[in-house]
């Protein structure tokens, strides 16, 4: 959405992809060459000069690994598979506001294993289950110019709802343990800044600054038993994720005739948790 805003005119059809690989650290936890891979298309808005509407679909994959861990969550590994809808326009009406939306849904798959230590014995204690995700993310920007210099201050939210179903550990010991199923809603609020320059005829720089803190979060303690004692429950405590966190992305794009390719790096940062990725990306008329 950031390289629509960037181009002068919108064409009438774009088809585009976006791949991308991060190394992220979160509660402890590490995932080295985390991947998602984004495709999309656009369409223009007949007799507009700034409304795009699109369609995507999203393939991630996510490995997180606590090798220090020896009671307790030691691996997380989730594939989403989803689709999604976007919106972007300038509301003339009111002082040339840029409004941007978008709405989606995945199906995950998450596979955990849980460690459990016994003196100088170690095992490993597998289970899988489906989840669902649903989100929605609006932000409005003022665009302004300083110099040869294109910039967007903006403000923006976004939702997540999550589902994941009862996890059940196959192993038939008597530490063996399931999980009821888990339902979340987390809100955050952001405020940044976006800038775009043009260093010659068909090449660009562009850069994002911005501040996300969480609004609201219901997460719980997750209910567990014992699968040797199944009407007995007790609960569990949820891994902690930093609340807030500053983010930067920094990249060029390039026009190659009816293509147009971009490439960056992406980097945020909490009290404990931090992530970096690197992004590259390929548009194209038609």
């Amino acid at each position: 959405m950031n390289q629509l805003q960037n181009n002068e005119l919108n064409p009438a059809r774009t088809l585009w992809a976006i791949g991308e690989v991060a190394d992220q650290e979160t509660a402890g936890y590490d995932g080295d060459s985390n991947t998602q891979v984004l495709l999309g298309v656009d369409f223009a808005h007949p007799g507009s000069d700034t409304a795009v509407s699109g369609i995507y679909a999203n393939i991630t994959q996510y490995e997180f690994d606590n090798d220090n861990v020896r009671t307790g969550l030691s691996n997380i590994d989730i594939d989403e598979f989803g689709l999604g809808v976007y919106h972007s326009t300038t509301l003339e009406r009111l002082a040339n506001i840029r409004l941007d939306a978008a709405a989606g849904f995945g199906n995950m798959d998450v596979e955990v294993t849980r460690a459990v230590t016994l003196g100088n014995s170690k095992q490993d204690f597998k289970s899988e289950a489906d989840g669902k995700r649903f989100y929605a993310n609006l932000q409005a920007g003022y665009p302004m110019q300083v110099s040869s210099i294109d910039i967007v201050p903006y403000l923006g939210a976004s939702v997540n709802r999550v589902k994941i179903d009862g996890l059940d550990e196959q192993e038939n010991t008597g530490v063996a343990m399931s999980f009821d199923e888990q339902k979340y809603t987390t809100t955050y609020g952001k405020i940044g800044v976006k800038a775009n320059r043009l260093l010659a005829d068909n090449l660009n720089i562009f850069g994002d600054l911005h501040y996300q803190k969480q609004l609201d979060d219901n997460r719980e303690a997750a209910t567990a038993r014992l699968n040797t004692l199944r009407n007995i429950s007790f609960e569990t405590p949820t891994i902690d994720t930093d609340d807030d966190n500053f983010g930067v992305t920094l990249g060029v794009s390039r026009n190659f005739g009816l293509l147009k390719a971009n490439a960056g790096v992406n980097h945020t940062q909490g009290d404990d948790d931090d992530s970096t990725s690197v992004f590259v990306g390929l548009s194209g008329t038609f």
